[in-house]
């Protein structure tokens, strides 16, 4: 996003930036930077959950209940906010690892940390996670399988004058 500052403008400087013309002097238009996010958590909390999360994952191969990570916090903060904060951290390595190929690497001590910790959680699963994509694309269904698949929406499509079009799949709504 981007803001806008102007001057504050006083009842005297709006009267002399008046030109002979009677039209307002051109002010000039200054860029700021977006602010950098802000943390909504303090990151040794993050770094507490994220360890806890690392440590269970090297002895049992699972994550972790919710309950138990709120235990981890001293009860500060609940199971949901942890389930949610969790989601955020996945994300937030998924995105670390393109930043990362592409030559940008974290600034902060604690952000170098949580990158660490969270690769030990979500390395295999993010490959399986692209595995599971690149199949999904290289095999997709006919639409005989799909009208197999769903007897009951085909059926319903059909009824209400949809038909199926040879180009691209389309569908378009036949007039009776």
């Amino acid at each position: 996003l981007t803001s806008f500052d102007f001057p504050p403008e006083s009842d005297d400087s709006a009267a002399s930036s008046l030109l002979s013309d009677g039209s307002l002097e051109s002010e000039s238009i200054i860029f700021k930077k977006p602010r950098p996010p802000v943390r909504s958590w303090p990151a040794s909390d993050e770094i507490a959950i994220l360890e806890t999360v690392a440590s269970h994952w090297q002895k049992h191969e699972r994550l972790p209940l919710a309950d138990d990570l709120a235990a981890a916090v001293w009860g500060r903060l609940s199971a949901a906010q942890i389930t949610r904060r969790l989601c955020a951290h996945r994300n937030w390595y998924d995105n670390a690892v393109i930043r990362l190929k592409r030559g940008t690497i974290p600034a902060k001590d604690n952000d170098v940390t949580i990158y660490r910790l969270s690769k030990l959680i979500w390395e295999d699963k993010r490959r399986e996670r692209i595995e599971k994509k690149t199949n999904a694309r290289n095999d997709p269904r006919g639409f005989d399988e799909l009208v197999e698949l769903y007897p009951c929406l085909s059926a319903e499509a059909t009824g209400a004058g949809f038909r199926w079009t040879a180009w691209k799949g389309r569908r378009k709504r036949t007039v009776r």
